[in-house]
């Protein structure tokens, strides 16, 4: 298959998204067949985009600070060209707000996957309520264009299913085979971790100080957000915000780490399933998990502690979380068990399989429609 993977998203930034999709489409290619991300973003003057081996940025053309919306309306063209230049068989599309051009550049040039993440509409309703009901309207012509869907947990799944689509999940994977599992900690104190981003409430950073203040005998570190955007950290001598790391700085701090906070408050999105990619990180650098939800992959292993999708699990289960702690400070993972939970390669085996399958679908239905329409003289 020729495969173009589309997404909308910061090419100059590293982060857990862009690393996913680099290492779905490099084991695409392992795998035989022709891929190219096509990434959608600003233009950063002096700034490296990522790697551009197998990916091609496509450049908003117009400065509109904040105003994403319009910035993808009048990329439309370019995507198109690029699009149609490429020949793709199938495009592999990470689901976005609908916005005018977005279907017809997809459905115009190759039948089209949608990526689901996260249930859109609870996640656009807690931007705003404009953007929940502008969603509510115009996510239906995204989804009746595409010819099926891959969604990150079963919960998801469930909830597009009424779109009448394929569906296959495929839970958030990680390269674990590209990076080494931390060897056993020697700590004073135990040291939790808790990589996240601001403006999110369903990761629960506030939670983060809750914890800490619990657990004043543990340290907690915080990569993404600000101190400043930190609810309650004023007063907490045990916790530290580092702002945005860069990937080779946030490695080196898991080097230290005894234990991984995942997301604390999925709740606040009316969902209970995920597969985050910060935690499938986590694992495959060696470290144990506390969070607060069912994970597709990881519950049920002794190295995952889920304390309950409640406002107040921090709270609860503080007699939980300071033995798992106790546990497992000073050791790593089985690394093999985690490579066969999470590893990229099986995860793309079995996209790649859905897409091929929605792919001889669909031209069995082109088929059909043809042979209909000579039949009526048409």
């Amino acid at each position: 298959m020729r495969i173009a993977f589309l997404i909308e998203w910061n090419a100059y930034t590293s982060s857990g998204v862009l690393t996913k999709v680099e290492a779905q489409v490099r084991e695409w290619c392992v795998q035989g067949h022709e891929a190219r991300v096509f990434v959608v973003t600003p233009r950063i003057d002096g700034a490296m985009a990522i790697d551009l081996a197998i990916s091609t940025p496509i450049f908003f053309p117009f400065p509109f600070r904040r105003r994403q919306f319009f910035n993808k309306v009048f990329a439309t063209q370019t995507v198109s060209r690029h699009l149609r230049q490429f020949g793709p068989d199938v495009i592999y599309y990470r689901h976005s707000m609908w916005y005018p051009g977005q279907v017809g550049n997809l459905r115009h040039v190759a039948p089209y996957i949608v990526e689901l993440n996260s249930l859109s509409s609870e996640e656009f309703r807690m931007r705003s309520r404009l953007a929940g009901a502008f969603n509510a309207i115009t996510e239906p012509w995204l989804l009746d264009n595409a010819a099926g869907f891959v969604a990150v947990s079963g919960e998801i799944a469930q909830h597009y299913t009424r779109a009448g689509k394929p569906v296959t999940v495929v839970a958030n994977g990680f390269p674990v085979t590209s990076c080494e599992p931390r060897p056993p900690t020697h700590n004073e104190r135990p040291q939790l971790l808790f990589v996240g981003t601001p403006g999110q409430s369903w990761h629960g950073l506030d939670k983060i100080t809750r914890l800490a203040a619990q657990l004043p005998d543990c340290d907690f570190h915080v990569a993404g957000p600000e101190a400043s955007e930190i609810p309650g950290i004023n007063g907490l001598p045990n916790i530290q915000a580092y702002g945005y790391l860069q990937r080779v700085q946030l490695v080196d701090l898991y080097q230290r780490m005894d234990i991984g906070i995942g997301t604390l408050a999925l709740h606040r999105k009316q969902m209970e399933e995920a597969s985050p990619l910060k935690v499938r990180e986590y694992v495959a650098h060696g470290l144990p998990v506390i969070a607060g939800y069912y994970d597709s992959d990881l519950s049920g292993s002794d190295f995952f502690l889920n304390i309950g999708n409640t406002e107040h699990n921090v709270l609860e289960q503080k007699d939980s979380i300071r033995d798992f702690i106790e546990r497992w400070r000073g050791r790593t993972i089985d690394h093999a068990e985690v490579l066969a939970r999470v590893d990229t390669a099986a995860k793309e085996t079995k996209r790649l399989a859905f897409m091929l399958a929605v792919i001889n679908r669909h031209e069995q239905n082109c088929q059909f429609e043809n042979s209909v329409t000579k039949h009526d003289g048409y």
